[in-house]
């Protein structure tokens, strides 16, 4: 049966996020211990690694995402 898979590579949302963090990451490192800047700098890097990329695949009639 057919296959199909396709990665697609987050080139806008990997600096955007990376940006994100060095600025929060900026202003934490300025500021001292601060916990919602601490908690907004783990979302923005979580989220970096998470949606880097998105890969599709078809086999069998099956959608994976």
């Amino acid at each position: 049966m057919e296959r199909y898979k396709h990665t697609q590579i987050g080139y806008v949302t990997i600096p955007s996020l990376g940006a994100g963090t060095l600025i929060v990451l900026s202003i934490l490192l300025n500021q001292g211990r601060n916990w919602v800047l601490l908690s907004v700098l783990l979302i923005l890097a979580s989220s970096a690694v998470l949606f880097a990329s998105l890969t599709i695949e078809i086999k069998d009639g099956i959608l994976k995402i």
